[in-house]
């Protein structure tokens, strides 16, 4: 998930734009890091 400290800003235009570019990623560990937390969050 991504949170905010609104005004200051998170320095990421657009969200998530690091952990997609990042190569060391695979596939799945780049899907878990952008939704899959954020999806099993609220149970």
């Amino acid at each position: 998930m991504l949170g905010s400290d609104f005004p200051y800003p998170l320095g990421e235009s657009p969200s998530g734009d690091l952990i997609r570019r990042a190569g060391f990623l695979s596939g799945t560990a780049r899907a878990k890091l952008l939704a899959a937390g954020a999806e099993a969050f609220p149970g």
